[in-house]
């Protein structure tokens, strides 16, 4: 394992006590934590994104309502009765050490996924958490009905290697994603291959040490203040914010979050009222102050 990624997980292993993990183990719970970090919108316990021992082919199920994990159908039940729209993300991860991507073990990972979705007369018996989480998807899909978007699938495979776009493992890939879309159960599908340099990016997010430059063309020094070398009043377009808050992929840093800066709790009656206020022409010009 590559020593960068050997320190994290040691830092890792010794935040959540899991000393008497073997080392492989270990890393799943590690990878879990990276990558349903940048989704959950609330803190979690890795263990319970973990498939169970004897599990072929998946190291990690998540399932995400409106940003939550989902680990009951007790809670999932209340998100759907207090909620107009769900926003569903069903999540899978199969993470190895080794230093190359696998094509036998990238198929028996979208394998494990697609034996998820059959259904019970034809789909492999597992273990009762896995059932449990089958147990809410089907509640899921059950109530597409009043749902106007679909779930999305995301995959991610996870090894300490470098992924190239130029491999043979590319194509089988794409007939496998295909697949998923020839279902029509999805809003979108994706595979991740995640690669030493995915993770190294991930945790460095997730431990906040991000460094993020932006442009501001229109600015004015403060006064001086005691313990302050140089400040600026300005503005900065909205777009280069949004950059700012988010990571290669789009998805928003949920931990800068965590220091009592509000995040973003759906169009109630304060949100509504500033979308009013941005989308009225005559508004718009007072909105700074």
């Amino acid at each position: 394992m590559n020593q960068i990624i050997q320190s994290y997980l040691d830092a890792h292993i010794k935040e959540y006590e899991i000393e008497s993990y073997d080392q492989s183990t270990a890393f799943e719970h590690f990878i879990n934590k990276c990558i349903i970090n940048r989704l959950s919108t609330e803190r979690f316990d890795p263990i319970d994104v973990m498939t169970d021992d004897g599990e072929i082919g998946l190291d990690g199920v998540a399932i995400l309502l409106n940003g939550q994990l989902v680990t009951d159908l007790a809670s999932c039940h209340v998100i759907y009765e207090n909620n107009r729209s769900v926003d569903v993300k069903i999540v899978f991860i199969q993470t190895k050490t080794s230093a190359s991507f696998d094509g036998g073990e990238i198929s028996t990972f979208l394998k494990g996924v697609k034996h998820f979705f059959e259904t019970n007369d034809v789909r492999p018996k597992t273990n009762p958490k896995m059932e449990n989480l089958i147990s809410i998807k089907d509640y899921i899909y059950a109530q597409s009905i009043n749902q106007p978007q679909k779930p999305s699938l995301e995959m991610y495979y996870v090894c300490c290697g470098r992924w190239s776009d130029e491999n043979n493992l590319s194509n089988n890939i794409a007939t496998d994603v295909r697949f998923f879309e020839s279902t029509r159960d999805f809003s979108t599908v994706n595979f991740y291959p995640f690669d030493i340099d995915k993770i190294i990016i991930t945790y460095t997010e997730m431990r906040r040490k991000i460094r993020k430059t932006f442009l501001m063309e229109k600015r004015l020094p403060f006064y001086q203040m005691p313990g302050i070398k140089v400040a600026y009043f300005g503005l900065i377009k909205c777009k280069d914010i949004v950059r700012l808050l988010t990571d290669d992929q789009g998805a928003l840093f949920k931990n800068i979050f965590e220091d009592n800066v509000r995040d973003f709790q759906g169009y109630n009656s304060v949100n509504s009222e500033i979308k009013a206020t941005l989308l009225d022409k005559e508004s718009q010009d007072r909105f700074a102050v």
